[in-house]
């Protein structure tokens, strides 16, 4: 294809990649030009003025407390997304923050576990199709017999799973059982022990965090009874990952419940290389706090308000320790 002029050529190589949001192989491919020569034209469109950059404070403001969060609770990775002023729009919002910043991290080979929740479901639903190769997707724990895709491992892993052209490896039992003795032999049954296993091999592992407060999802959608909730919060439970409940120093609290779980302990998430927690909410920051103390977190996403009352509360409590 030929072009009038280099400027011609200029000017359609910076609006098919900043106005459509082409990526730069899409343009070499439309153009039928190399990579290299697209990266030059794109920065001689900026040179050139024809292109500004235009940052905003806003989300300069959201990348100095991102790495505030790293520096305070060892992170390898953090971002903070702006909180947007309707507050029913944040878990949308997260979702996005998340998707992208998966998108980003996954790549040929690689193992990712999947846990629960209705802000992973956002997530999930935001995902764009990637061409991976080689990508195994696998629950981090049981499924659940009620209609609740929100809530429900089996319905996110396998959204995860389609984005990413990747195959998805189910755990075939429910999240929770009445018996302790049924949860014993499910976890030695090859069904369910060669997946967590898979689990505990992952590269990456997505997850959500629970809190015990009124508007607890698991307390919500009858998962767990009012009586169970206020016995797990007399114990001083603030949160729980996988149905795995913790204070708010991070250190596992002892419930009957931890007897009903198919799935991984509170231990094994903390040995995944990556862990990412996609999480925020004034109702969830103490829940945050408590899995940042407690070492099962290695990268976050959250918004900028959840962000800086994290940062708040740790410096505030640390100094009347």
């Amino acid at each position: 294809m030929e072009y009038s002029s280099e400027r011609d050529l200029l000017m359609r190589v910076a609006w098919m990649y900043h106005v459509e949001g082409r990526t730069q192989e899409a343009v070499a491919a439309a153009f039928q030009i190399s990579r290299a020569r697209v990266i030059r034209l794109l920065q001689q469109a900026v040179e050139d003025g024809l292109v500004r950059v235009h940052l905003s404070g806003e989300h300069f403001n959201c990348v100095e407390v991102a790495e505030d969060l790293k520096a305070t609770f060892g992170l390898k990775d953090a971002v903070v997304a702006p909180t947007p002023s309707n507050a029913d729009n944040l878990k949308e919002t997260l979702g996005k923050a998340g998707a992208l910043y998966l998108q980003r991290t996954l790549a040929d080979g690689m193992t990712i576990a999947t846990a629960w929740g209705t802000t992973l479901l956002e997530v999930a639903r935001a995902l764009q199709p990637q061409k991976l190769t080689s990508v195994s997707v696998v629950m981090m724990l049981g499924g659940l017999s009620r209609n609740l895709p929100a809530l429900n491992p089996n319905d996110i892993a396998r959204r995860v799973a389609e984005s990413v052209n990747g195959r998805m490896f189910s755990l075939f039992a429910p999240a929770l059982v009445d018996d302790p003795k049924l949860r014993d032999l499910l976890m030695s049954d090859s069904n369910v022990k060669a997946p967590l296993d898979l689990v505990r091999a992952s590269q990456v592992a997505l997850i959500g965090v629970g809190t015990t407060g009124p508007n607890a999802t698991l307390l919500e959608t009858g998962v767990l009874s009012d009586f169970e909730m206020q016995a797990l919060q007399a114990k001083g439970a603030v949160g729980d990952i996988l149905a795995r409940f913790f204070d708010a120093d991070g250190q596992p609290v002892d419930s009957a419940l931890n007897g009903r779980v198919v799935g991984l302990e509170l231990e094994e998430v903390r040995r995944i290389p990556t862990t990412v927690l996609v999480a925020g909410g004034e109702s969830k920051v103490r829940a945050i706090l408590g899995a940042l103390r407690g070492g099962y977190v290695t990268n976050v996403i959250t918004d900028e308000a959840s962000a800086r009352r994290l940062l708040e509360l740790e410096r505030s409590e640390a100094v009347a320790k």
